[in-house]
């Protein structure tokens, strides 16, 4: 993959010729961001705005408390200081009893838990996607969200979790991002009144984007964040393996809960 990062641009509404070059990716835990401090501020005041017009959107009685953001990692997208987008994550260990009485697993019914115990494994949770309005789908030539999802699993295969757990809008089609993933179908379900589609992906299946030109752009940058932490000393270099350097079309399972 010999593509240049600069040849890459997303459009704004507010910069129409906006060169990707100029975003960072960043990984950093929202409790303690050392250096990345101003970043992880704007990221939350973005991700209180979203999620509070959000569930307005979707008729949700649920108010937006630090709770759901604090003592998580953030990977995501910055202009400088300004979050452009970004995931959270966090690691659970389902063997612990508390693990499945979390926050998280508010949304999953009954069988959904069922099957989250037989597993006895560990999890990367991913959650609260969110997108500065101007870096939408329809105001850029890559998808953000796309894009997100392939850092998840960067970051997703150096942790020792088996299989990254998320739940995904389908009426803005976010599902099926997470399919061009690697990502299985478990359930659809409704969560905070909207449908959505449960799933899970198992790391020895795990890739990046089925999207090539969104799979390249999201390892340089990834790659570029770890390098320069590892000049700077702020960290050490990650080595990706070669199964997702040169991410191949898979056909989607079709496998359900038994």
């Amino acid at each position: 993959m010999q593509t240049q990062l600069a040849n890459y641009t997303l459009r704004s509404s507010t910069d129409p010729f906006l060169d990707i070059s100029k975003l960072s990716y960043l990984n950093f835990n929202t409790s303690e961001p050392g250096i990345y401090f101003n970043h992880c501020n704007s990221a939350y005041e973005l991700w209180k705005k979203v999620w509070i017009e959000t569930y307005n959107e979707l008729g949700v009685q649920k108010k937006v408390t630090s709770e759901d953001f604090l003592n998580r990692r953030i990977c995501g997208l910055f202009m400088n200081e300004q979050a452009i987008g970004f995931l959270l994550h966090h690691n659970l260990n389902l063997n612990l009893a508390s693990a499945l009485d979390s926050n998280y697993f508010q949304s999953y019914n009954d069988r959904l838990i069922q099957y989250q115990k037989t597993k006895n494994d560990q999890a990367f949770i991913v959650s609260f996607m969110t997108i500065n309005s101007d870096w939408r789908k329809s105001r850029t030539n890559y998808s953000i969200s796309e894009l997100l999802l392939s850092f998840a699993v960067l970051e997703f295969n150096f942790t020792p979790t088996q299989r990254i757990l998320g739940y995904f809008r389908n009426n803005r089609s976010i599902n099926d991002v997470f399919y061009r993933h690697a990502g299985h179908f478990l359930c659809r379900d409704v969560a905070h009144n909207i449908e959505v589609d449960f799933g899970e992906i198992y790391q020895e299946e795990s890739h990046l984007s089925e999207m090539k030109d969104h799979a390249v752009i999201s390892l340089k940058l990834w790659e570029k964040f770890y390098n320069t932490k590892k000049e700077k000393n702020h960290g050490t270099q990650n080595n990706f393996t070669s199964r997702s350097n040169e991410p191949t079309r898979r056909e989607l399972s079709e496998t359900r809960m038994e």
